[in-house]
């Protein structure tokens, strides 16, 4: 038997390798979301302190499925140095490199002792737990630096096989966290808060702290610290969106009450939050996030505006013009946002369409286009099994962010259209009460209006047939 091996066995990288480093360090600062930023960044090269479990056991990835064995990655400490940066923290990170270790080994230790004497996967399996990496180790007196910057790198590593929990060290910051935060950014002028996390985390204890710059550097990959340098260092501009909205409080998510371990049955999970799930939650109960789906700060601003709608069978295409106000190069994400006719358990909006410019300078402008079909503003119906427009009014509302909106025209319905007829094949066994919502009112007076019934398309009916089961012959 041939073995076919696609990675390369030789010490030295191969010419792809190369070139998927260069698109991961692209793809990571183009993914890098500022906050915050009250001027601090971006930062010149200079000593600074740098502190916090991610600063050199930077967490490139998740566990499980999503762990990658890659030949090296480069983490924020390194990536800083190799931008120019001289750190001057290097006995705490060194500490924390023997901090970790000696948890690791711990860990190891205990996991070969829960495996002795088993054999088959499924057991060996339950029987292990992952590692969890260590949130921290305390900053003291004599750990602080000459130096007005610090960077603390908040970490945190998760993945298949473990939920995270609403607990200190998860989802809510240990006390070490918390300690060295308020410590750290008590005794530097401008405090970077870098958080390396796949996830959300709980930010409220920042409400007491001064924190200068706050960016979510999620997972960055291998070049993950050699991305960071490039955006905090100003050679490339943050252009990153957040995909989800993050709450003032855990509480504030509807499914808090009973996700997971908060149900009263863990393996039987009832999704009664329905449609309403991130921005459909919360714009639609009025409900404020920390930060919005879709925010994103930049060292530039931009302006948005309305140019025109074209209209096709099964094509809507909205045309905006993007400047860039600022005298820094950067790039912008165009959002565009559908507003259906109401019902209980409808949505309020949803995101139809985003593009993001190129990299445009100081005064440059660029026309960009967003497209959506008539499926994406369409309802699913259960006890019909179809996909409907409902007769009414369609708002259509551009921005940068799920809450940083225009409202610009509205699509008219003159009457319900079926758009496509499914077959309800698995039914829900258990009925189960989802969330409603109330109604509110938009002035759209104004605003230019297009009639879109001629353009909806055919509607379009799947069948589902019984395949004719074919019998081999010569199979006995």
């Amino acid at each position: 038997m041939k073995t076919i091996v696609k990675g390369s066995r030789t010490k030295e990288p191969t010419v792809l390798e190369l070139e998927n480093r260069e698109l991961s360090r692209v793809a990571a600062r183009n993914g890098f979301v500022l906050l915050e930023n009250d001027g601090t960044l971006p930062l010149e090269r200079k000593p600074i302190a740098l502190y916090g479990a991610g600063a050199r056991m930077t967490v490139k990835g998740g566990r499980g499925s999503g762990e990658v064995r890659n030949r090296y990655s480069v983490t924020i400490a390194e990536g800083l140095e190799n931008a120019g940066y001289t750190i001057l923290t290097k006995s705490w990170l060194d500490r924390f490199d023997k901090y970790y270790a000696d948890t690791y080994e711990a860990y190891r230790v205990e996991m070969e002792e829960r495996v002795k004497g088993l054999e088959d996967f499924h057991s060996i399996q339950r029987a292990m737990r992952p590692f969890n990496h260590p949130t921290g180790m305390s900053v003291v007196e004599s750990d602080i630096v000459d130096s007005d910057t610090a960077i603390y790198v908040l970490a945190r590593q998760a993945g298949e096989g473990k939920d995270r929990k609403n607990e200190r060290g998860d989802y809510l910051l240990s006390e070490v966290e918390e300690d060295n935060l308020k410590f750290v950014s008590s005794h530097y002028k401008n405090f970077i808060l870098v958080i390396n996390v796949g996830g959300l985390v709980d930010l409220s204890s920042l409400d007491e702290i001064h924190v200068s710059s706050l960016v979510y550097f999620t997972q960055g990959g291998e070049e993950g610290g050699n991305a960071l340098a490039d955006v905090i260092s100003g050679d490339y501009n943050f252009s990153g969106k957040l995909t989800t909205s993050w709450p003032y409080n855990f509480q504030d998510i509807p499914s808090s009450r009973n996700y997971s371990y908060f149900s009263s049955d863990e393996f039987e999970q009832n999704y009664e939050e329905g449609v309403f799930v991130g921005y459909r939650y919360f714009s639609s109960f009025n409900k404020a996030p920390r930060y919005a789906f879709g925010y994103g700060k930049s060292y530039t601003d931009f302006s948005l505006s309305f140019v025109g709608l074209d209209l096709d069978i099964d094509r809507v295409t909205l045309k905006s013009s993007v400047e860039n106000i600022g005298d820094r190069k950067g790039r912008e994400v165009v959002q565009l946002y559908a507003s259906l006719p109401f019902a209980p358990n409808r949505e309020k909006m949803r995101l139809v369409a985003f593009s993001k410019t190129k990299e445009l300078d100081g005064g440059e402008k660029e026309i960009v286009e967003l497209s959506f079909s008539m499926k994406d503003i369409a309802t699913y119906d259960e006890k019909r099994a179809s996909w409907i427009l409902p007769k009414g009014e369609y708002l259509l509302s551009l921005g940068n962010s799920s809450d940083n909106l225009t409202l610009i025209s509205v699509l008219v319905v003159e009457e319900e259209r079926v758009i496509e007829k499914c077959t309800n094949i698995c039914r829900s066994e258990n009925r189960v009460k989802e969330m409603e919502r109330e109604e509110s009112v938009c002035n759209t007076l104004g605003l230019p209006r297009f009639v879109i019934d001629s353009y909806i398309p055919e509607c379009i009916v799947h069948t589902y047939e019984k395949p004719e089961v074919e019998v081999d012959p010569l199979v006995s």
